[in-house]
């Protein structure tokens, strides 16, 4: 039996819609969940470097990048009616992995400063070690501030996307 192509055109038309019907509880946009994960990455980030900055650790100023990206990269997976465990974990990992692959980067650029193509490559290569090195001796230690934050970033991630859906209109 041979399908027209209007009748393509509704069966598309109909799968849409049953998308549409997806209850908004379960539902998550992947641009709200980005820019809600990345807002508040970025406000939890900011409390934990003036608490760095009192206790003399400024470094903890770099996890609000590290934490605006990890959010952003992370914040789809946090459900309005979700766990806050495994969001929560992914987003201490990848903050730490953006923050250290922040200072390498930087590292690798500082030592091929007005170098030739070549030098910038092996750079980058051996930069490939300091991250590795990096992560093991500085980011899992770090785990131990990244992970009660994540908590908090999946916490309140996860209420503002319950809001979100309680706002919004419910499908027919």
């Amino acid at each position: 039996m041979a399908m027209t192509t209007a009748g393509r055109g509704e069966d598309g038309r109909a799968m849409m819609a049953q998308r549409e019907r997806i209850d908004p509880v379960q539902r998550t946009a992947s641009t709200d969940g980005r820019s809600r994960g990345a807002l508040v990455g970025g406000s939890v980030a900011v409390i934990a470097a003036l608490v760095g900055l009192a206790f003399g650790a400024p470094f903890l100023g770099l996890g609000i990048p590290a934490a605006v990206i990890g959010g952003w990269l992370v914040g789809p997976r946090v459900r309005a009616a979700g766990g806050v465990i495994g969001p929560a974990l992914a987003m201490a990992v990848v903050t730490v992995a953006v923050a250290d692959t922040l200072v390498v980067a930087v590292l690798a650029i500082v030592a091929a400063g007005g170098a030739s193509g070549t030098t910038i490559l092996n750079a980058f290569g051996g930069s490939i070690f300091l991250w590795f090195a990096g992560l093991v001796t500085v980011g899992i230690p770090m785990l131990f501030i990244t992970v009660p934050c994540g908590l908090v970033w999946s916490l309140m991630s996860r209420r503002l996307a319950r809001e979100d859906a309680r706002l919004e209109p419910s499908a027919p």
